[in-house]
C-alpha cells in the first residue's frame, strides 16, 4: 500500500500530439482507464464500470481529490489491506495486524536478498526505519504525511494533533467500502460457493429479442453480459453493437467471465 506499490507513471499520448510536452497532477487509478479510453473514442461509458473518465468527450468534471488501493491475496497468503491516498496524506487500514508487512511468501523467501534481510533483522543489525517492515505484526492503522515524509516512514496514526486527519480518512475510506460493494471481508471460501453454487459456474439466461420495424434488437437479462453473434458457417464470434436485419441469418449468445455462455440463440 506505500507509494513505492501503487504509485505507477503514466504517459499519455492523445490524437495529433494534442496537449503534447504537458503534465497533469491529477490522480488517477487503473479503473479509470477503461471509461477513459471509451470517452476518449467518442463512446459513453457504461454505468456498470467503475472507474471515470478522465478525458475525452465524457470525461468528469471535477479532478479526483482521493485514489483508493486494494490488497487481499499475497500468492498463498491472504492478507487484507485497504488504502486512501489524496496529494498530501494516506491512510492505511489493516484487517490482519497478526501478519507482517512483510509476507513470507515462498518464491520472495528463496531470494538472496530477502535472506539476507531477515539475517540481518534476527541479528538486529537494521535500524527502527529498516526493520519496521520486517516486523512479525503491523500496526491496525497508518497515516503519513507523504509532503513531509514521501517514503512513508513515520506512521502518525498515533500523533494526538492529527487525530482529526486520522478520523476524517478513515471516514473517507469506510464510505468507499460502503459505496464500491467491498467484498474484501468475505472469506474467500464462501465468495467462491456464491459464485459457483454446488461448484459449477452459472450459466448466463437466454437472450430476450426485441422486433422493431425491420430490425432484430438483442438483450441479455444479465446486464453486465457480452453479446456475441455470428453467420452460422463461420468460426468467429463478433460483439454485438446494434440491431441486426430481420433478413440476416445468424447466431448470438451471451458471455461473461466467471460464468457458462447462454444458450445460442438461432435466427434463420
Amino acid at each position: 500500500m506505500y507509494d513505492t506499490g501503487v504509485k505507477v507513471p503514466l504517459i499519455v499520448k492523445f490524437s495529433e500530439n494534442e496537449k503534447a510536452g504537458s503534465y497533469d497532477d491529477r490522480s488517477i487509478s487503473f479503473i479509470d482507464y477503461g471509461p477513459t479510453v471509451l470517452s476518449l473514442a467518442g463512446i459513453e461509458p457504461p454505468k456498470v464500470m467503475q472507474g471515470m473518465a478522465q478525458f475525452g468527450q465524457y470525461a468528469v468534471d471535477k479532478k479526483p481529490k482521493y485514489t483508493f488501493h486494494t490488497s487481499d491475496r499475497f500468492d498463498e497468503i491472504y492478507d487484507r489491506l485497504r488504502a486512501v491516498r489524496s496529494k498530501r496524506y494516506k491512510y492505511i487500514k489493516s484487517y490482519n495486524t497478526e501478519l507482517s508487512h512483510a509476507l513470507p511468501v515462498s518464491y520472495r523467501e528463496q531470494m538472496p536478498m530477502m535472506q539476507e534481510l531477515r539475517k540481518l533483522y534476527n541479528e538486529g543489525a537494521l535500524n527502527e526505519q529498516q526493520a519496521a517492515w520486517l516486523h512479525p505484526t503491523k500496526p491496525e492503522e497508518e497515516l503519513y504525511d507523504l509532503q513531509n515524509d514521501p517514503f512513508e516512514l513515520n506512521n502518525l496514526a498515533g500523533n494526538p494533533d492529527l487525530q482529526d486527519t486520522l478520523i476524517f480518512y478513515r471516514n473517507i475510506l469506510d464510505e468507499w467500502i460502503k459505496e464500491s460493494k467491498d467484498l474484501g471481508g468475505i472469506p474467500e471460501r464462501e465468495l467462491i460457493d456464491k459464485w459457483l453454487p454446488d461448484g459449477k459456474a452459472k450459466r448466463l439466461p437466454p437472450l430476450e429479442v426485441a422486433m422493431r420495424d425491420s430490425v432484430v434488437q438483442l438483450i441479455s437479462p444479465q446486464r453486465d453480459a457480452t453479446i456475441v453473434r455470428k453467420h452460422s458457417q463461420d468460426s468467429i464470434w463478433k460483439v454485438y453493437i446494434k440491431p441486426l436485419s430481420k433478413d440476416l441469418n445468424f447466431e448470438a449468445k451471451a458471455e461473461r467471465i466467471g460464468y457458462l455462455d447462454s444458450e445460442i440463440l438461432r435466427m434463420e
